[in-house]
């Protein structure tokens, strides 16, 4: 049986392509005005001040017409009609978790470049499929990862390819102040979530490229790798090993074309 953390990792890993977006700038700051005081100017304490940003999303613009966005604990239904402009289908939109949406995908983003990812908080559906591991001859207690594996992953990578990066790019934007205060309450109440989205994705980037035959252990109900080196890896780097090395690198190019829009100026 594959962990599920690793079946949500590599879900995680093509949401992320399909839920982030956005034209980045960086803030600049207004000086406070100087005042003339005959008096000598009494010193503030300083108070330390978060760090800056390293790709702030850019604020919009006023508009009237626009509805407000809802608080983050209702915006289910805002942000579920946001992603009918971005996945049309609603046979792909059923691979997705409707509810606490949001939430899902900062926490599931998050983990991906750490040991463990929530089973609760998944952003998407359960595969169905069994896991298949081929016995090595004359090895007992050795596998190998079956080929067989990596057609379970075509519905979510085809779903990733075919999503419009322009229209999501504008329903993230617009949501963004949400994803923010997801991630503040949730992951790290002085970070930012813009800056751990593409840490992220440059962590997935770096996954090693695995084209020889992975060999799997099953010390008790779940396979492991049997190279070490597999094994400490993130869950979102052990997903990318375990779709095969042609899907993989699908994610990578569409990780790649991603993480350039982010670094963009609008």
């Amino acid at each position: 049986m594959i962990s599920n953390e690793v079946k949500l990792a590599i879900g995680g890993t093509a949401i992320l392509v399909i839920a982030a977006g956005g034209y980045w700038y960086w803030l600049s700051t207004r000086p406070a005005p100087h005042a003339i005081d005959a008096q000598p100017p009494v010193v503030a304490e300083q108070v330390p001040t978060a760090p800056q940003p390293q790709f702030p999303v850019a604020a919009e613009s006023d508009d009237a017409s626009r509805e407000p966005l809802p608080p983050l604990a209702s915006s289910d239904t805002a942000f579920g009609a946001a992603l009918e402009s971005v996945i049309p289908s609603s046979r792909d939109r059923q691979l997705l978790q409707p509810d606490n949406a949001i939430q899902r995908w900062v926490v599931s983003i998050d983990a991906l470049a750490k040991g463990s990812m929530s089973q609760r908080l998944r952003p998407v559906s359960r595969f169905n499929d069994a896991f298949i591991a081929d016995a090595v001859p004359d090895q007992a207690d050795e596998y190998l990862l079956s080929p067989a594996n990596y057609k379970r992953y075509e519905p979510i990578l085809s779903l990733a390819e075919r999503v419009d990066l322009d229209a999501a790019v504008a329903a993230y934007r617009r949501f963004y102040p949400l994803f923010q205060q997801a991630y503040t309450d949730v992951i790290d109440p002085k970070g930012y979530f813009n800056d751990r989205l593409i840490a992220v994705i440059d962590h997935l980037l770096a996954t090693r490229d695995v084209t020889a035959g992975v060999r799997l252990v099953r010390p008790s109900v779940m396979y492991q790798f049997s190279d070490p080196a597999l094994e400490s890896m993130s869950v979102g780097q052990k997903a990318m090993v375990r779709m095969g090395p042609e899907n993989a690198q699908r994610v990578k190019a569409l990780l790649r074309t991603l993480r350039t829009k982010l670094a963009q100026n609008p």
